[in-house]
């Protein structure tokens, strides 16, 4: 009885000790990219009428957080884009960078980007530059429906016990460099 009672005080000593640990849960950019690699993909045909039709590509995306902007995450892709005019088609290429505000949506356990817009984009061959430009404010009034409806990433329970706890506690956001931090506790 005696040891079955030490064992219960040590238990409880254990999780009370443990419970500092879950304050916050971080997603740093390697974590986050491999979430992106495998679970987000974009693919859409644009037809700007009189103009061109596109057949649009996200390659593999990868993230940057907080680095250029504080409040922000810069998200970059190598986009394939097959472009078809009335006078023939033509294959691109485009180095795409995107910079989005990460908001936590706690009903979901997501997080999603918001307020998305492409700060740079490059287009080889060079011949393609006109097209793509044209292209631009469609690509991004699509890649934010897009983003609004797809999260960047979300809380797996199976995963670990933290972030089974942060799907069920999560009570904000913090972006720091390189990592988002979910919140457990109010501050």
């Amino acid at each position: 009885m005696k040891k079955l009672f030490l064992g219960v005080v040590f238990v409880l000593i254990g999780l009370i000790s443990g419970c500092g640990q879950f304050k916050n849960l971080s997603i740093n950019e390697s974590l986050l990219n491999d979430y992106l690699l495998k679970k987000v993909h974009y693919q859409k045909e644009v037809n700007i009428a009189g103009i061109a039709n596109f057949n649009i590509n996200l390659g593999d995306l990868t993230s940057q957080i907080g680095h250029q902007d504080p409040e922000k995450i810069e998200l970059s892709s190598q986009a394939n884009v097959d472009i078809a005019t009335l006078f023939g088609g033509m294959q691109a290429g485009m180095k795409l960078t995107i910079r989005a505000k990460p908001v936590f949506d706690a009903q979901k356990g997501a997080i999603f980007a918001k307020e998305l817009e492409i700060v740079n984009y490059q287009a080889t061959p060079e011949k393609a530059e006109n097209f793509i430009k044209v292209l631009i404010p469609y690509l991004n009034a699509s890649l934010n429906e897009f983003f609004n409806a797809h999260p960047i990433y979300v809380l797996n329970p199976e995963k670990s016990t933290t972030e089974a706890t942060a799907a069920k506690l999560a009570k904000g956001l913090e972006i720091k460099p390189g990592k988002l931090v979910i919140e457990l506790t109010d501050k």
